[in-house]
């Protein structure tokens, strides 16, 4: 069965650019990857993972809130629930 997440993290980061002007150090920022922000921070701060959708051929498309009250279910739940509803539904 499959599940679709949608979800969002905020990052924040602080990082030392060595260059010969403001202009260079910004373009050197910009042209760096994620992972290299991230590698290369030596401040790095996470809120966490947050999910705001969850989709299944079974829920529907709910918000985390309505996952948590209604589809926490454990994997022999979820086995049986799958067998009782068609393909289709």
């Amino acid at each position: 069965m499959k599940f679709t997440f949608d979800w969002k993290e905020e990052v924040s980061g602080k990082v030392e650019i060595e260059a010969s002007s403001g202009r260079q150090a910004e373009a050197m920022f910009k042209a760096m990857s994620r992972k290299d922000l991230q590698r290369q921070s030596a401040e790095l701060k996470s809120q966490g993972v947050e999910i705001d959708f969850i989709d299944s051929r079974l829920s529907g498309l709910v918000t985390h809130a309505e996952w948590k009250e209604g589809w926490r279910m454990s994997d022999e739940e979820w086995e049986q629930y799958e067998n009782m509803v068609p393909e289709w539904a």
